[in-house]
């Protein structure tokens, strides 16, 4: 590892307990009042969780709002984003096939707009199993 990584890397760490402790007071509830009472809480769940453990320092998840700006104030790298996009569809049993018709397709750059790309994919269904797996 080179020693400009090593910096950027402690850099970052660095911006990232500064956050986490001017948000020490931030939870889930929070970013959830922050959206309409009809979003889904699923989706809400989903996309906090994902960015929180992605972004945690020091072991602990970090606090996110919606109006973060995924790459430029939580340093998240575009492809990383769509990991994460990933990761929160499959918590929330969303589908990320023809994402491409998705009307925020490229154009996600807040968590609250990773909410609202998240609610407009179709949602998952299982088909129906017999009772006693029968």
């Amino acid at each position: 590892i080179s020693s400009a990584t090593w910096v950027g890397v402690a850099v970052d760490r660095r911006r990232r307990r500064r956050l986490a402790h001017a948000r020490r007071d931030s939870s889930i509830c929070d970013f959830a009042r922050s959206f309409p009472r009809h979003t889904d809480t699923w989706v809400l769940r989903s996309v906090y969780e994902a960015l929180s453990n992605y972004l945690a320092v020091d072991g602990r998840p970090l606090p996110v709002w919606a109006e973060d700006d995924c790459m430029k104030n939580l340093g998240i790298d575009p492809e990383d984003l769509d990991a994460i996009a990933q990761e929160a569809a499959s918590r929330c049993r969303r589908s990320m096939d023809e994402v491409e018709g998705n009307p925020l397709f490229g154009r996600v750059a807040t968590a609250s707009d990773l909410v609202r790309f998240l609610e407009a994919q179709p949602r998952i269904v299982e088909p129906l199993r017999p009772a006693n797996g029968g």
